[in-house]
């Protein structure tokens, strides 16, 4: 467990026996299971590290594309902003696009 830094838990592991002597082979066994057990609750910990942080980033996302909607002027442009116009408009037209495309997976799943 500490070589895998899983810290402040506990695992038991019990092993039923079923008339076989397994002799030293047991504590292989053992630690394979701990193991195991060890690795998906560290995997299950960072996956639920890793969704509070998109949440946070998600929110400070919003938070600073409403911030550049308000500083954005986009009638003070002249035809020599036409290249960096079109650009913007394919970016935001395929961001479109993908978070609709997420969000219709999301519903069928």
């Amino acid at each position: 467990m500490e070589s895998l830094a899983v810290l402040d838990a506990v695992v038991i592991c019990s092993r039923w026996y079923g008339g076989i002597m397994l002799g030293s082979a047991r504590f292989s066994h053992i630690e394979t299971c701990v193991t195991e057990v060890c690795r998906t609750f560290k995997s299950k910990q960072e996956l639920e590290d890793c969704i509070a942080m998109l949440s946070t980033l998600d929110d400070i996302l919003k938070q600073l594309r409403d911030e550049l909607a308000l500083l954005s002027d986009y009638t003070l442009w002249t035809e020599s902003d036409l290249p960096k116009a079109k650009r913007l408009v394919i970016a935001r037209e395929k961001a479109i696009a993908s978070v609709k495309n997420m969000i219709a997976k999301r519903r069928s799943s």
